[in-house]
């Protein structure tokens, strides 16, 4: 790898933040339905997960 590339990807790494993933609610496959609406009607804050 080229030196310049490398220190712009160091620069890139640098500048990156730590997320952490927010689970609203979790449904089974059978309640995907439910989920859906869910999503539809607004104001989740969060990812809403499906198990299969």
């Amino acid at each position: 790898m080229h030196e310049s590339t490398a220190n712009s990807m160091s620069s890139a790494n640098s500048l990156r933040t730590e997320r952490s993933l927010q689970v609203a609610e979790t449904f089974s496959q059978d309640q995907a339905p439910a989920a859906h609406r869910r999503l539809e009607a607004g104001g989740v804050r969060g990812r809403l997960v499906l198990e299969f």
